[in-house]
């Protein structure tokens, strides 16, 4: 007879534990998991047109550069923007790597201008997502004039310090369309794209449109059913312990 609570109790506590795993595995995460949080980018950012909200902000830095042939072969280049100067925890948006005679230029040319360039957002968005960021333009000129590549280019943007998902694409503004292009990231913090030619660049957050609808929520019946869920395996953890101490008070 005395062993009859001891086992009653054990058996709550075991019907308790299996309510909270239903609970655990049937109610959907309202968020990601906070692992995803661990690419974060660096906490500076400046903005060519700074979002609402943002009430301190420094310009971004243009980059550029002139490159002097190596007995007539135009070199492996990189050009950086330069936000990071005097601040170490602020690194280059924007990144231009030319390989050995990766651009189309004219006969007697004897050296390259490389610049990178913040620039208004085109009045047309991407139909895919969102802007992160500024617009950069890329151009590689001689005498002025742009110039062609005849190899590809990589073409490199930072990540805005957002708190959502670093998941990104580079995107290209070409004839007024945004093109997404196949994306790599770096470190977390920089998305790499090997570019055709040069132009208008951006990162782009998939999956969200530049004014998404104001909808309310639908009822969700897995968040009512967890709650209940929990509610009873509380209870009949609460009168499991209750069982158990009046048994060890009898002993």
């Amino acid at each position: 007879m005395t062993a009859t609570p001891r086992r009653t109790g054990i058996v709550a506590m075991a019907l308790a534990t299996v309510l909270l795993s239903v609970v655990w595995l049937t109610v959907p995460l309202q968020s990601p998991p906070i692992y995803d949080g661990l690419c974060t980018p660096v906490p500076h950012y400046h903005y060519f047109e700074p979002p609402a909200g943002i009430t301190v902000n420094e310009k971004p830095h243009p980059a550029a550069k002139d490159v002097p042939f190596d007995k007539g072969v135009q070199p492996v280049t990189i050009l950086l923007t330069d936000e990071a100067a005097g601040d170490a925890s602020t690194q280059p948006q924007a990144e231009l790597i030319l390989g050995e005679n990766s651009v189309a230029y004219p006969a007697g040319t004897t050296s390259i201008h490389l610049s990178i360039t913040a620039v208004p957002a085109p009045k047309v968005g991407p139909t895919d997502g969102t802007i992160d960021g500024n617009v950069y333009h890329f151009a590689v000129t001689a005498g002025g004039k742009e110039l062609a590549l005849k190899d590809l280019v990589t073409v490199s943007l930072q990540l805005t310090p957002v708190p959502s998902s670093p998941k990104r694409v580079v995107e290209q503004f070409v004839d007024g369309t945004w093109v997404p292009l196949e994306t790599e990231a770096i470190a977390c913090v920089l998305w790499a794209t090997s570019a055709k030619t040069l132009g208008d660049f951006a990162l782009v957050v998939p999956g969200t449109p530049a004014k998404p609808p104001v909808t309310p929520p639908a009822p969700d019946d897995s968040n009512a059913l967890g709650i209940i869920l929990a509610v009873v395996a509380v209870v009949v953890l609460g009168g499991a312990a209750l069982v158990m101490r009046r048994f060890q008070t009898r002993a």
